[in-house]
């Protein structure tokens, strides 16, 4: 009896994980480099790919064709990669040594902060008009996109 019943229950576990389970397919491109971070975004489905040349490409037709959108980015350094999207769907990277915006408009990336301190990573608040990141015993907070500045007495927050 308890046999069937653990029979019965492998099988059934075992057509429902198969059965439901997501299936991937390669995207044309980027092509002739690997990618490093990749975001999608919410409202568009604009897709936005860094790749380990310190490039970005972008594709807006769910990766059948890619552009570079790479204006206004410096060479990369920094092993911490990322590229976000805040809940206001603005989108930022940090390749390690600064954090940009890109700015759709003009399709260039804006960097937030001018000296090269070394960005860990970064989060936002839940309007994404406010964006904390650390570099190394520093909290940093940026406010309406604007720069960054160091907040270096937290009790003060």
């Amino acid at each position: 009896m308890y046999i069937r019943l653990f029979v019965c229950l492998f099988i059934w576990e075992f057509l429902f994980q198969f059965g439901f389970a997501q299936s991937w397919s390669p995207m044309n491109g980027p092509i002739g480099t690997d990618i490093n971070s990749s975001v999608i975004t919410k409202e568009k489905g604009e897709i936005y790919c860094m790749t380990i040349t310190s490039k970005v490409f972008m594709s807006t037709d769910n990766g059948k064709t890619w552009v570079e959108q790479s204006d206004g980015l410096k060479q990369f350094s920094g092993a911490r990669k990322s590229i976000k999207e805040a809940p206001n769907g603005t989108i930022y990277l940090n390749n390690g040594d600064f954090i940009y915006r890109y700015d759709k408009l003009i399709r260039k990336w804006i960097s937030l902060y001018t000296n090269n301190i070394g960005f860990e990573d970064f989060a936002f608040s839940p309007d994404g008009l406010t964006i904390y990141s650390s570099s190394g015993n520093s909290l940093l907070i940026s406010n309406n996109n604007g720069y960054f500045k160091i907040v270096n007495n937290l009790n003060a927050y």
